[in-house]
């Protein structure tokens, strides 16, 4: 099987590597094309013919890789190495990695549906949530700040504390 690993090296706990991730598919002998979605080019890598993508990192990863392989025909396994790890828990990929990999030799493919909003100038797409108003305005501002919307206050335990 010829597969693209999309990893984010920076993901979570940061205790995967890419000679770690491309190890595990090698020994299942599949051929393994590997990108960070740290370099700048990482995109041109999905226009390779593939049999599957996998996103390795959080939900940010997995959403990147997924906004770029929709209606490809392109399947896509998730490896969950965030944080939250919402979208992989939902579809299924809670496993750790060697048993997500061995499972490419025997699992089924599964459908998911992907949602989609549309204005007047264009469509966006959602993958398990959407949301409006003030909370949803928020988002692209902090994006393009590269920051948490709500800044850290102080160590109360009823403050909540984002961080970079």
């Amino acid at each position: 099987m010829r597969i693209l690993l999309i990893h984010n090296p920076k993901a979570g706990d940061r205790k995967h590597s890419k000679k770690q991730l491309t190890a595990g598919l090698t020994r299942c002998v599949h051929q393994t094309l590997y990108h960070s979605v740290k370099e700048r080019d990482w995109k041109k890598a999905l226009k390779k013919p593939v049999d599957l993508v996998i996103a390795a990192g959080g939900d940010g990863t997995v959403r990147k890789t997924a906004w770029e392989i929709i209606g490809s025909g392109v399947p896509l396994a998730i490896f969950p190495l965030g944080t939250a790890n919402n979208l992989a828990r939902s579809l299924g990929f809670s496993a750790p990695v060697d048993e997500i990999i061995q499972s490419f030799r025997c699992g089924k493919g599964r459908p998911f549906d992907v949602g989609s909003v549309r204005n007047s100038s264009r469509t966006e797409f959602f993958l398990d949530a959407a949301g409006r108003g003030l909370f949803a305005d928020c988002f692209p501002v902090a994006e393009t700040r590269g920051k948490r919307v709500l800044p850290r206050r102080n160590n109360s335990p009823r403050t909540r504390r984002w961080t970079s």
